[in-house]
């Protein structure tokens, strides 16, 4: 069965400021797809209804041809696996620990962990290189590590999805790109879909196949990089003038901001 995420005429408010506005839009499986947007645009608040974290007041999310909300905690924790924009746990356990829970959702009640369990543990922390941290105390680490720590407790379930609210904000440029390229060796050798959003436009371009734009809680375009990045577009939204060409080291789209334009 498919696993796209489908998006219906979803309307989220906090109190009566609507974050989000008759959103309608489908996630094919498979993709990388960057949720883009100027600060306010909403990105977070639609992977939170995404994740289910948050419930639409109007609309619906459906995973496969099933609603999101009919699925139970463990069954959508089997599916999608989630790195939230604040990876602060205030709980005192060792990075080890915090990856380890993420094959609860594959565990019976007073069942201990198996073999396969800790084998899949090990290999997601040497895939994100959190192994050499594995005994220390998560409190104890630094904001990228502690970043590094929480996406290989996402991996560890083994999602067929995977959401990231600016999973590279808190990293420097080595582990940003390290992050980002795990991502699409899981996306190709997986079949992972990944929905990431991020502020930065250039890694968007860069890593995605498909970028979603949002500016005041609205969709402007969902596509292609090429159709997306362009200078009418990202002005629309960031009233900033720019310019868009191609890196030509990275084959991809690049973003030269210029000045703030008169409004």
């Amino acid at each position: 069965m498919s696993k796209s995420i489908k998006v219906e005429k979803l309307v989220f408010s906090y109190n009566k400021n609507k974050i989000l506005d008759n959103i309608n839009l489908e996630f094919i499986e498979g993709n990388i797809i960057t949720i883009i947007g100027p600060n306010g645009s909403g990105k977070s608040t639609l992977l939170k209804n995404i994740a289910s974290t948050l419930t639409p007041q109007e609309g619906t999310v459906f995973l496969g041809n099933k609603e999101l909300k009919k699925y139970s905690l463990k069954e959508l924790a089997r599916q999608i696996g989630v790195v939230p924009q604040n990876t602060n746990i205030e709980y005192d356990f060792t990075a080890y620990d915090i990856v380890l829970m993420g094959r609860n959702p594959y565990i019976k009640r007073f069942q201990i962990e198996s073999e396969a369990d800790i084998s899949i543990v090990e290999e997601v922390m040497k895939k994100t290189n959190t192994w050499d941290l594995k005994d220390r105390n998560i409190n104890e680490l630094s904001g990228g590590e502690c970043q590094r720590v929480v996406i290989a407790r996402a991996l560890a379930q083994e999602p067929k999805i995977i959401l990231l609210d600016e999973p590279t904000a808190a990293l420097d440029m080595h582990h940003q790109i390290e992050i980002l390229d795990l991502l699409k060796v899981l996306n190709k050798q997986k079949n992972i879909t990944v929905i990431i959003a991020l502020h930065d436009i250039n890694l968007a371009a860069r890593y995605s196949n498909k970028i979603l734009l949002l500016n005041k809680g609205k969709q402007v375009i969902m596509g292609n990089p090429e159709n997306v990045i362009t200078k009418k577009n990202l002005q629309l939204a960031y009233k900033i003038n720019m310019i868009v060409d191609k890196n030509k080291y990275t084959n991809s789209l690049q973003v030269i901001p210029l000045s703030n334009l008169k409004i």
